[in-house]
């Protein structure tokens, strides 16, 4: 029996189409922050379908449409094209809207509602769905010269990995909710330690060690009112410390000028707006 010659030309982009989709899923099954994620999806796709440029588009809570992030989008001169833009903005708004994804030819304007392509490109959008809502759009903008059974299989692979980046969202926001409610225990656990004692130096520990594990940090120490003056009371990790040590000496000099300041203060090594007061302790 015969075999039919393959065809080269599908041949190579099908296989980066493949290359793309094993990159994304692993990804997708990953825990990559979500900018990170985003930067792999528009850099592996517009590889795949050498595309012009690349957009992301997120959807906030009250339906607002922002972009973030962008793959060669300087190409495309869309950012310096404010009528432009009003015009894509209410194209993505259709889709946001529940509109299927689809293929946008250049310079197309809908009548009547404004929507529109500005660009001599043609774009290809796909929404990313969580629980039958559009929570982003991915916009390819390709040229005009592709022919329309090639533009087809673009955006059959284009709702391919819209398919994985909506897996990958979806468990991105149930990680966050269980990050939500394990900060709710530890909350609750800190609470229950800081009320368990009705001493001050027991009640300043717990505080110390308990809040140093709810918000992650190296060292927290407290320092409580005596007269005029703070004084640290305890220290993370240590159950007694030397009060005349110059470390413990300077805290006492800084807590108190804070203290009179009456307002926090954030020190991340730039001391040029920091009152002088307080710089020099």
């Amino acid at each position: 029996m015969d075999l039919e010659a393959p065809n080269f030309a599908l041949e190579a982009p099908r296989q980066r189409f493949n290359d793309a989709l094993n990159t994304v899923a692993t990804a997708a099954r990953g825990a990559l922050a979500t900018n990170e994620f985003y930067d792999l999806v528009a850099i592996r796709l517009s590889e795949a379908v050498q595309a012009v440029a690349v957009a992301i588009w997120s959807v906030n809570a009250s339906g607002e449409i922002t972009l973030a992030r962008g793959f060669q989008l300087d190409k495309v001169g869309l950012l310096d094209d404010p009528s432009g833009q009003a015009e894509h903005q209410l194209l993505l708004q259709r889709v946001v809207d529940g509109g299927p994804a689809q293929v946008v030819e250049p310079h197309f304007k809908e009548h009547g509602e404004g929507a529109g392509n500005p660009t001599p490109l043609t774009l290809l959008l796909g929404p990313l769905m969580i629980d039958q809502k559009v929570d982003a759009v991915l916009e390819v903008f390709q040229r005009p010269d592709v022919p329309g059974s090639t533009q087809a299989l673009q955006l059959r692979f284009l709702l391919q990995i819209c398919g994985l980046a909506s897996d990958y969202l979806r468990t991105a926001e149930l990680r966050q909710l269980a990050a939500r409610q394990s900060l709710g225990e530890h909350v609750e656990s800190y609470v229950q330690e800081v009320h368990r004692n009705l001493d001050t130096r027991p009640t300043c520990y717990a505080i110390a060690n308990e809040g140093r594990r709810l918000i992650e940090c190296d060292r927290l120490s407290v320092a409580i009112k005596q007269g005029r003056r703070f004084v640290v009371e305890a220290v993370s990790g240590q159950d007694t410390f030397n009060a005349r040590a110059s470390e413990i000496v300077a805290l006492n000099r800084l807590a108190t000028a804070v203290g009179r300041a009456g307002d926090e203060i954030w020190y991340a090594g730039d001391a040029a707006d920091l009152p002088p007061q307080i710089e020099e302790v």
